[in-house]
């Protein structure tokens, strides 16, 4: 939404904030254009959040089975598709043209026939761009200086080398490198030039600090007006600029992965590439954007890499880039675009639209080539295996002596999203994956304690999920009734822990059809209707044991619920205080003397 309406689409927002007007240089200019919230749960795009992926190539699942079903209903858009994106498109991009790639081959689907694909400052594989923040903050970008003293300049590139080593570990599946690289490289390269005062997307300027973390100013989008959300026809739902909810999820084990390896099968099945970056963007700028593109293997890597680099000249003769491409048919081109930042339509709209139009047309890189163009320099790297394996050794040397945040520190929203994520995933927890974990947390918690992204949720869902093991396990042994009574105890279990802390109905309701699926969901939005949490959860230790186990209506309860009462008299619950919580103590003795 936010390039729709503050880059390329066809309306821009008026200063008021109420109305749009008509913006000339939009990307449907020459074609069709059609824009996506991506990932589902994130802008307008809405759907249960135990349902909402959690990396790129799940992501991209949704997006081919949109497109299945779009291009079923409109065949007529079918034609030359070319998808287009930014920043982190790096990471969707790939994926969601590898799916459409593979899609393709099996016969049952729609053909969709993708042309072309464009990333503009994409992070597309981090370990790699990783290493090229420090010349970028010491002033090799166009038009800009050092904007970290030396010392900080000292700590970023040190922490280079570490963050490729802990990307590298993150796709080859290693779980806690995937964590520690998130916070870690967040906290000692890019927090330092936030903390400058500096715009990490455009280095030229200063960040306003009424803007919040993007650094612009797009106060005039309001997406949270009931008349906005009506006109498209949305649901009513709080839209923010960075759903930092859903970022928290898992997607901190998405962000280090090497998107590149997608794009060879890309290439050889025809697609076309453009990657082009925005020259004085620190985030993704493009030093790392040119790394990656000639690392990558693929068949033409060679002829890429041998190519020269050449001007970039617009129609009007101006110099707007540096060009690089091994020949007039090539499929892999990487353009730096001069005088611009991370967002390259809001600072270059006719270059960018001229950029467009011409790939789509198949002419781009054939024409307004300057024969003598500047070669784009990468800095040198240095640093031995074995210095990156005794930094990265020291990193996680203390994990052991190290505490964990607090549950204080859960804001509500981050605790609505464990209990969803604990509920769906509480019968795969072991105490081996509890044990990685939690060691991970804690090294995260001494090490990296100012940014919390991702943690506080990851803590909060192992901690319940530690709770929940020994405690079942405890009650199993202590019981020695019948099977039912024990299904009854443990149900009582889950779902004080899972509704203590919830105070809005709906989401108890969502919450507890997602847990017993659909068709219980009608019982479950009964059973909560004008109750108090405490009525819910003895109701709940009847009512859906009753009906899981099929012995009767749960409207007709007098019997069962006296005869399970009877029948846990005998229970000890001095014994089991020692592992359940106060409140969870409270409502099962409430249950056994009523």
């Amino acid at each position: 939404m936010m390039g729709l309406l503050a880059e390329n689409g066809p309306c821009e927002v008026n200063p008021d904030g109420q109305s749009t007007k008509v913006r000339n240089l939009s990307w449907n200019d020459q074609a069709n254009a059609l824009w996506i919230d991506q990932p589902v749960g994130s802008g307008f795009s809405n759907a249960n959040p135990v349902n909402w992926p959690n990396n790129s190539i799940t992501a991209a699942d949704d997006s081919h089975a949109f497109l299945q079903v779009f291009f079923t209903e409109f065949r007529q858009y079918n034609k030359d598709v070319f998808i287009a994106g930014e920043s982190y498109a790096g990471h969707y991009i790939p994926a969601l043209s590898h799916a459409i790639v593979e899609g393709n081959k099996d016969s049952s689907n729609v053909v969709v026939n993708l042309k072309g694909i464009s990333m503009g400052n994409g992070m597309v594989w981090p370990g790699l761009q990783f290493q090229y923040y420090a010349p970028a903050a010491n002033g090799s970008l166009p038009g800009t200086h050092a904007v970290v003293n030396e010392s900080t300049l000292a700590a970023i590139l040190e922490a280079q080398p570490i963050c490729a080593v802990l990307d590298e570990q993150c796709s080859n599946g290693n779980m806690t490198a995937c964590s520690t690289s998130f916070s870690y490289c967040g906290d000692h390269i890019w927090d330092p030039i936030i903390a400058s005062g500096h715009n990490p997307f455009d280095l030229r300027a200063l960040c306003p600090k009424k803007t919040g973390l993007l650094c612009y100013n797009f106060s005039m989008v309001d997406l949270n007006l009931e008349s906005t959300q009506k006109a498209p026809g949305t649901h009513p739902l709080g839209w923010s600029g960075c759903n930092l909810v859903m970022q928290d999820k898992t997607w901190w084990a998405d962000f280090p992965q090497n998107m590149a390896k997608y794009l060879p099968a890309v290439l050889e099945a025809g697609v076309k590439v453009l990657t082009y970056n925005g020259d004085v963007d620190y985030i993704a700028n493009y030093l790392g954007g040119k790394a990656w593109a000639l690392a990558m293997d693929w068949t033409g890597k060679d002829a890429f890499n041998e190519a020269e680099d050449k001007n970039w000249v617009l129609p009007d003769g101006k110099v707007q880039g540096i060009l690089r491409q091994s020949g007039p048919l090539t499929f892999l081109q990487f353009l730096q675009f001069h005088e611009a930042g991370h967002m390259v339509p809001i600072n270059q709209p006719a270059a960018t639209l001229y950029m467009i139009n011409t790939f789509m047309e198949g002419t781009f890189g054939q024409v307004s080539l300057s024969q003598t163009g500047n070669a784009i320099q990468l800095p040198a790297l240095s640093a031995t295996d074995q210095d990156l394996v005794t930094k990265v050794q020291a990193l996680q040397a203390d994990i052991a002596s190290l505490v964990p945040l607090t549950q204080s520190e859960v804001s509500y929203d981050q605790w609505r999203q464990i209990e969803y994520a604990q509920n769906t995933e509480r019968n795969a927890a072991d105490s081996a994956e509890l044990d990685l974990k939690t060691a991970s947390i804690k090294e995260l918690t001494a090490h990296h304690g100012r940014r919390r992204r991702g943690l506080a949720t990851e803590i909060k869902e192992l901690e319940v999920m530690q709770q929940k093991v020994p405690v079942t396990k405890q009650l199993l042994s202590l019981l020695n009734a019948t099977e039912n009574v024990q299904d009854v105890l443990i149900d009582a279990l889950i779902h004080s822990l899972a509704l203590v802390e919830l105070e809005e109905k709906e989401t108890q309701v969502s919450m507890l059809a997602a847990i017993y699926e659909t068709d219980k969901s009608q019982h479950i939005k009964y059973m909560l209707d004008g109750e108090s949490s405490e009525v819910v959860i003895i109701k709940n230790i009847t009512d859906i044991t009753v009906q899981i186990h099929g012995k009767g209506s749960p409207y007709d309860l007098r019997a069962q619920v006296a005869q399970n009462r009877i029948a846990m008299k005998h229970l000890n619950i001095e014994q089991l205080k020692v592992n359940l919580p106060s409140y969870v103590v409270g409502n099962l003795t409430a249950y056994m003397t009523n």
